[in-house]
């Protein structure tokens, strides 16, 4: 039992320790965010974990974790939708990240230099997000583009690999039913995300610059990490399709016939294992920005 737990949650443990490893080491140097903000951080990530969680729950049929019996129709809605939940999921948090909204206030000190969503990001933060993106669109395309309509539905869910003398054996795969939608959602979200950064960035500075500078970057930060977050779980659970896809094999008398990408099989399940494993570890660090840390402490007795 332990085993089969550890083989379903243990990508979300493996980011668990991965966050707090690296907190430990560097992030709690950094300070924390306070009040609103900090309220807003916890409850972004633990709606994406929880969301995650559930998902790999009903995924295995671990059926002693529900205490309801639930009907045909879910499953079949389950299958359809199910490669929307992360990024659903992150779409929702990236809203409550948007918190607290300031509005316009008079300051103290006057800073001349414009700023736009981008003026409290480094360069570098968007090298993770992009480089997923871009997978997640090849990964897309790809699969889009060998998927075929599935009989009845009419869904373009199947893959035909053809095995000799007009026979073809089929799986599924993530073709345009499972990947349109979620490219559609994940754009919503990184809509929202840049008006999160501009909120972030538009308003005069308080009294307090240095400190107000520091948050401002910190949330920033935040929003890039929730979105490389649900990027990765968004390209884990397609990997893991993919993965699946993979393995098929099949025979027909004297023919026999497998994938063009068999020989990757190993490697689109370890890869979807660790783009799982580092999207918790990314929503877990977003949750420990609110943990009061030395570098907050040091700054309330300089005040």
């Amino acid at each position: 039992m332990l085993v089969f737990l550890l083989l379903v949650f243990g990508q979300s443990l493996l980011g668990l320790v991965a966050a707090l490893v690296w907190w430990a080491a560097y992030g709690r140097r950094r300070g924390g965010l306070r009040g609103t903000a900090a309220v807003s951080a916890v409850i972004a990530a633990m709606v994406v974990l929880l969301a995650d969680g559930i998902g790999r729950i009903v995924a295995t049929g671990l059926s002693w974790f529900i205490p309801v019996d639930l009907p045909a129709s879910f499953w079949g809605l389950y299958g359809d939708f199910r490669f929307l939940v992360p990024p659903i999921a992150g779409l929702v948090a990236m809203a409550v990240l948007a918190f607290p909204i300031i509005g316009r206030r008079t300051s103290t000190t006057a800073v001349l230099a414009p700023r736009g969503p981008l003026s409290f990001i480094r360069p570098r933060w968007l090298i993770a997000p992009g480089v997923v993106l871009a997978l997640l669109v090849i990964l897309t395309i790809w699969c889009g583009a060998v998927s075929q309509p599935e009989e009845g539905t009419g869904k373009y869910t199947m893959w035909l690999i053809e095995i000799g003398d007009g026979n073809a054996i089929g799986t599924s795969i993530y073709g345009w039913f499972y990947s349109l939608p979620v490219l559609a959602v994940l754009g919503v979200m990184l809509s929202v995300a840049g008006v999160n950064l501009a909120l972030i960035a538009r308003p005069a500075f308080a009294d307090d610059e240095e400190a107000d500078r520091r948050s401002r970057e910190l949330r920033s930060r935040n929003v890039i990490a929730a979105i490389t977050a649900t990027l990765l779980l968004s390209l884990s659970q397609a990997l893991a399709l993919v993965g699946g896809a993979a393995s098929l094999r099949g025979s027909f008398g004297a023919f026999n016939s497998w994938t063009p990408i068999a020989a990757f099989e190993p490697v689109l399940g370890a890869a979807s294992f660790a783009a799982a494993a580092f999207g918790v570890a990314f929503w877990v660090s977003i949750a420990l920005t609110a943990v009061p840390t030395r570098a907050r402490t040091l700054a309330r007795a300089a005040a």
